[in-house]
């Protein structure tokens, strides 16, 4: 999954300041992206 979102989003701008980045963008992508996935299979399953 990490490889569709670093061929996808490497042209993204990062506007952060670099001296305060403890994480790199992707990696927030990635793990935002899983989180909501996560988060509506588990509404579709209270749903259902």
């Amino acid at each position: 999954m990490a490889d569709i979102f670093t061929k996808r989003f490497h042209t993204l701008a990062n506007p952060r300041q670099s001296a305060k980045v403890s994480y790199p963008l992707i990696d927030i992508l990635v793990l935002t992206a899983c989180l909501v996935t996560l988060q509506l299979r588990d509404l579709d399953s209270k749903v259902m």
